[in-house]
């Protein structure tokens, strides 16, 4: 296969999937300074390799590293105003993990970041930041990335790797 992460799982998946956003409701997360080429998927579009009644998060963010270096997995959750648990949200961005583990060749290096986007409770928060609410992917387990709507994936990126 020819080209880096984003083309693989543009390949991958239903070309109706892909998007050039990541926005729910009034929230939106910035793509200015996110890495190119990507690829976006909307998990939650009529073709999207999840069924109907399975967990998952809003967006799938991959992309081509610098030459020759490790590419970027970003499994995004958008909250836009409706309240959730910790756990939910581990939960659902863990399932865009095990898509992406799936979906793309085991030999990707990708450095991986959970993100979500948008407000939480305070006591949300600080249960997100335990190591019970860590993402795995790959033999990475990370801590999600929190940014506020309308904030950079690129801030998220640069902080995690």
């Amino acid at each position: 296969m020819n080209g880096g992460p984003a083309a693989a799982l543009r390949a991958a998946c239903d070309p109706s999937c892909f998007v050039k956003t990541c926005k729910r409701g009034r929230c939106a997360v910035g793509l200015a300074g996110a890495p190119r080429p990507r690829a976006i998927l909307d998990l939650d579009s009529e073709g999207s390799p999840l069924g109907p009644a399975q967990a998952r998060c809003d967006y799938l963010f991959v992309a081509d590293g610098e030459t020759g270096g490790p590419g970027w997995f970003a499994p995004i959750e958008i909250t836009a105003g409706r309240s959730k648990s910790a756990v939910r949200i581990r939960d659902q961005l863990q399932a865009g993990a095990d898509v992406v583990a799936h979906l793309l060749p085991g030999n990707l290096q990708l450095k991986f970041v959970p993100v979500l986007t948008g407000k939480l409770k305070r006591h949300e928060q600080s249960l997100l930041r335990k190591d019970a609410c860590k993402v795995a992917f790959r033999g990475q387990r990370r801590l999600v990335r929190r940014i506020d709507c309308g904030g950079r994936l690129a801030g998220a990126l640069r902080a995690a790797g």
